[in-house]
This record gives structure tokens, sequence and C-alpha cells, in this order.
């Protein structure tokens, strides 16, 4: 983070390299396979036919597999936050980031030293179950804290639970199966914490509220999607840990029900700059998947929970502007029932994404359109 702050984003990422390189040289040459190495080599599907089967059969392996992964989606993903944490609630930049990414990995050394010089402990449940709980009352703590120097402790004590998880979860996995098969169980452990990223997308966005009446449309209201709530009103929005400084009003968000084979695509905001509202959502951690040009003006989009598409147009302060969803039934059934109800419905059409297509609803409050699926073909 001082990096950053005092010579740029290149150099810190330079510094970044550097060090990861130095590590690389110093653990390079660690070749020792140890006591417990397994001298039977067997083909790569054999692998995956053993790793199934053991899987299968194995209700622990399973089980630390489904917590590992439940602790990586709701635990890890408080990382997204610190950003938001650093710049908008302790008005830090760059350098008090990196000051709190410092606390992570000085919480993490300690994990380690302590486990390390521990005695060995049969209790291994116990004590994996002492720092889940641990590890939640410490994002408690962290989201509660009012001061710099209270979050760090915070950050130190989260971490710290998080090395000490990893630890006793790989090691739990590796112990309870045979030896020659520590390899695939540590692949299990891989398995698990590759589901962390579905974590950090539930960071973001958590509610939309559009002059839409979505029951109307046989809908939910207020409507559970896969990312935010949507609920009809004045358009405003709700963020996790609050919102860019794009000045659109806040609200508050509400339980809903869910529509099955319905949800929302992504939502449209209007935005007289472009490039202040790359900066604005950078600030607190979102920075853009994709830019490109829709209609002939400069546009962006982030990934927010759900995907948020900002449009450069001639609008005096940024707006919401409306959402796009995406059904699962073919969009002429969908335009023949609303166009039944008195609804002015446009004839589907190919969409910007490749065999997507589209249809919008005229004469609504805010944009309204509904889009086929990813999976779809032209035939709808």
């Amino acid at each position: 983070g001082t990096v950053m702050e005092r010579v740029g984003t290149p150099g810190a990422f330079l510094a970044l390299a550097l060090v990861h390189g130095i590590a690389f040289g110093l653990f390079y040459r660690l070749r020792s396979a140890g006591i417990a190495e397994v001298g039977e080599r067997v083909p790569m599907r054999q692998n995956f036919r053993e790793f199934y089967d053991e899987m299968r059969g194995n209700r622990v392996l399973a089980m630390l597999v489904i917590v590992t992964a439940s602790v990586e989606i709701f635990g890890f993903s408080f990382s997204t936050a610190l950003p938001e944490l650093a710049t908008r609630r302790f008005d830090f930049g760059a350098e008090g980031l990196g000051i709190m990414q410092a606390a992570r990995a000085m919480g993490g050394i300690i994990a380690s030293l302590a486990f390390s010089t521990m005695r060995e402990t049969k209790r291994r449940g116990v004590a994996y179950l002492a720092v889940i709980y641990i590890f939640g009352g410490g994002l408690l703590l962290l989201s509660v804290s009012d001061t710099f120097v209270l979050a760090l402790a915070a950050l130190l004590l989260v971490s710290s639970m998080a090395a000490a998880s990893d630890i006793l979860t790989q090691s739990m996995m590796q112990l309870s199966v045979p030896n020659r098969l520590r390899g695939r169980a540590m692949g299990a452990w891989v398995l698990a914490i590759g589901f962390a990223p579905v974590g950090h997308l539930e960071m973001g966005l958590l509610a939309v509220r559009l002059p839409l009446p979505w029951d109307e449309f046989e809908l939910p209201n207020p409507w559970q999607t896969g990312g935010p709530v949507l609920l009809t009103g004045e358009p405003a929005w709700a963020w996790e840990e609050g919102s860019p400084e794009l000045g659109i009003p806040t609200c508050e968000a509400a339980a809903g029900s869910m529509k099955p084979g319905w949800d929302l695509d992504h939502v449209v905001l209007l935005v007289p700059s472009i490039e202040e509202t790359v900066a604005k959502l950078a600030a607190i951690g979102h920075g853009p998947r994709l830019r490109m040009e829709v209609a002939g003006r400069p546009a962006a989009f982030f990934r927010v929970g759900t995907v948020l598409e900002c449009i450069e147009s001639p609008v005096r302060a940024p707006a919401l502007y409306g959402a796009a969803l995406v059904t699962e039934e073919p969009l002429e059934v969908v335009a023949l029932r609303w166009r039944s109800q008195g609804r002015d419905v446009a004839d589907p059409k190919p969409a910007i994404q490749p065999g997507r297509r589209i249809m919008t609803v005229r004469a609504t409050e805010a944009g309204l359109a509904v889009m086929s699926p990813e999976r779809a073909t032209d035939d709808g």
C-alpha cells in the first residue's frame, strides 16, 4: 500500500513480483519427499476414479469438503469489503488498505507459528469448531469497528482464524484417508476452497428499487433474484457496507420471494461521465469487467452481485434507468401474455451478446427488457 501510494500501481505490482520471486528462490530447492511418499504411479483416469469413489464412500471427507466450502463462501469473502472500509469508513487511501492487508498477513503468520509449536491434539474437530466460532466473532467485531486500530485488531483475529481453519481442514482431510490417497485428499481441499469466489460475488448490490410494479408482471414483489432484491418505488439502491458516491438515493433491502425460471440479468445506470463512474466504483473495490460502446456511447460493466451496466448519457447526474430480466420461457410466449394484459411489448430481436435475444417493454416508468438465457439459440 505504501508503494502504491507513493510510486503508483505499476511499482506496487513490481514489488509484489520481486517478493514472490525471492520466496520462489528460497523454496525451490525443498524437494524432500518425506517418509510418507507413495512410489506407486497410476494413470490420471484412475486418479479421478479413486477420488470419486473415496468422496462417495468417505462421509468424513465429504463433510469436510462441504464445511470447508461453506467457510470459504461466508467467511473468507470479508476481504472484498476491505477497500470500502479503508476508503469510506476510515478515510484512508491505498496506504491504509495496505496496512489492513499487512494485518491480514500478520494474523496468518501468527496462526502458522502457533500451530507449528503446539503439541499434537487428537480433538481436531473440537478445535476446528472453536476456530469457526471465533472466526465469526472476529467478523462481527470487524463489521462494527469504528476506529482503525480496532479494525486492525479484528483483522489480526479474523486472519489468524482463517489460517487456522485452513491448517485444520488440510490435516483432517489427509488423516481421513489412507496414506496413498493423501494427494487426492488435498485435491478435495483445493476443490472446496475453489468455492470462495461465490462469497465475493455476494458482496455488493443488495437491493434495487425502480418504479416498476413487479406483481403486475406476474413476478414477486419484493422479488429476490439471484443477486439483489427488486423493489417497487422511486429509484434507489442498497449496497453492502455503503454505496458508491454517485448521488443515487439509498433504500432498505427487504426479504423477497423467488420466481422459478426468472432472474435479473443486469441493472442499467445512466451517468454523465463514464470515467468518473469507473473511479468511484473502483474506490469501493469494484473495477470494470468490460468496457465497450453501447449504441455509440461509452459503457462499462461491473460485477456487483449482479451485472451493473453503466452508460455515458446526456444526463446531469447518475440515474438508475432500468433493469433487464432473463427468463427460461420463450420470449414470444411472454410477449403474447403481456400484450394480452395491455402491455406495449416490442418483438424479440438479437441482443448484443451472441446467441441471446431481447425484447423491450415500452410505456413504463423505468426501462424494462427481458432476455433469453445465455445458453439460448437464435430460435429462442
